[in-house]
Parts: C-alpha cells; structure tokens; sequence
C-alpha cells in the first residue's frame, strides 16, 4: 500500500476506490475541508451483524449500505474516511484529504477509520 502525491490518496491491491464500490455520486464531503495536522485517528464500528454468510462479495453492498444510511440521515457522504471489512479490503470512504463526519468533535483533526 503507499499514498499516491498525485491522486491524493492510498493505492494498492487490497484497496477499494469509491468507483469500485459503487459509491453515490450524490455524496459530496468537499465541503468539510482538509484535516490540518492529525494527531491520530478514531476507531468505529457500525454496531451491526455483517451479512450471513460473510463472504468478500458482499462488502461492496455493505459499504453503499452505510452510505445510503448516512446520506438518508443529513450527512453530505458517508462519515468515515475509509473502512476496513473482515477480509482486509481498504475501502475508500471521504478520502484522508476531508474531514470525517463521525467523530463529532474531532471530526477537523481526527480520520474516522471503520472496521
């Protein structure tokens, strides 16, 4: 994995852009600005069962589900910058270059990461 300069942003094998995973086009974060200076980032998870049987082929439906969820509920794309599922896919989120929407006071200096 490595952080592309030019494409600002991670690249990699196990990476899944937004194209890839269907994301809405209708989310928009660019109006939350850069993360200036991050000390770290802030761990979630969705408090959910992921589906049965939990096979790699349904992350992607996964991933659109919490989008759909978070755009359903006022958030201009889903919250977090990226998520991890169970299978070791990076899932490209906001991207490291907005801020995230999920960590309510820190959402300016902390990446919101979901596994």
């Amino acid at each position: 994995m490595s952080l592309s300069a030019q494409a600002d942003e991670i690249t990699g094998e196990n990476v899944v852009t937004r194209q890839d995973w269907g994301a809405d086009p209708d989310g928009d974060p660019s109006g939350n600005g850069p993360i200036e200076d991050s000390p770290g980032v802030a761990i979630h998870y969705t408090g959910s069962i992921w589906p049965v049987p939990i096979l790699h082929s349904n992350c992607d439906e996964y991933v659109r589900g919490i989008q759909e969820g978070h755009l359903n509920g006022g958030y201009d794309d889903i919250a977090y910058n990226y998520l991890v599922c169970r299978h070791g896919y990076i899932y490209i989120g906001r991207g490291y270059q907005y801020q995230s929407a999920a960590n309510q006071d820190g959402n300016s200096t902390y990446y919101a990461i979901c596994g």
